[in-house]
């Protein structure tokens, strides 16, 4: 298993498919959610070693998100996008 997993979690999927992109030339496997529930069914799945959080999603904005991964021990970095 790859040590570098990202989880890109955001709404447009034009984003993540550049983050996808710049991610993986750096060796990284990606894994993504398009919205809140995806998101979280994933980082379950996965365990990410970083995750890119769009703050501004219209089912579930990224603060309920990152409350939701707090409640599930979440240390990984996040960079907020």
């Amino acid at each position: 298993m790859t040590p570098n997993r990202l989880l890109i979690i955001d709404d447009d999927p034009d984003i993540r498919s550049l983050f996808r992109i710049f991610a993986e030339t750096f060796g990284y496997a990606v894994t993504e959610g398009g919205n809140g529930t995806e998101s979280l069914i994933e980082y379950d799945r996965v365990i990410p070693s970083v995750i890119i959080l769009d703050l501004s999603m219209p089912e579930q904005d990224g603060v309920e998100i990152l409350r939701e991964l707090a409640t599930r021990g979440c240390t990984v970095p996040i960079i907020l996008a």
